[in-house]
């Protein structure tokens, strides 16, 4: 197995490499390669990063230690990684069980209602789907 021996950390930053090089061929397969949407990605994974450094504190100050907040955002963020992986893999042809995707936003949604408000996820959510839908109509 690839990922046997690597820690969280390690496995969400295999995940978010894979979903930069995803989120790459599909944009080369539609044409619309552009460094904003390169730079805004980027930046929102390094948001991530820093939030999972924020949960470590958390932890530490409020849990005695206890990866509570930790786990959490560590689970968020691995889903949000492979749902994109999934969703751009998707655009480009790769077939996936509509289980693992359902499973995964059910896992996230979970999660989210914690963390951000649930309609600014899912106004950004369905607008990426409405997207994806009219380009491959295209």
């Amino acid at each position: 197995m690839i990922v046997q021996g690597l820690s969280a950390y390690g496995f969400l930053v295999l995940l978010m490499a894979i979903d930069v090089t995803a989120g790459l061929l599909k944009a080369i397969k539609q044409k619309s390669l552009k460094s904003d949407a390169i730079r805004d990605g980027l930046l929102k994974k390094s948001g991530t990063l820093l939030a999972l450094i924020l949960s470590y504190v958390l932890d530490l100050l409020v849990n005695n230690g206890s990866s509570v907040f930790q786990t959490m955002m560590m689970i968020m963020a691995i889903c949000n990684e492979s749902l994109s992986i999934i969703e751009n893999l998707s655009f480009l042809g790769v077939p996936f069980p509509k289980g693992i995707m359902n499973r995964l936003d059910d896992l996230k949604d979970k999660l989210n209602e914690t963390a951000t408000p649930q309609s600014a996820t899912d106004k950004t959510k369905k607008e990426r789907i409405k997207s994806g839908i009219q380009q491959k109509e295209k």
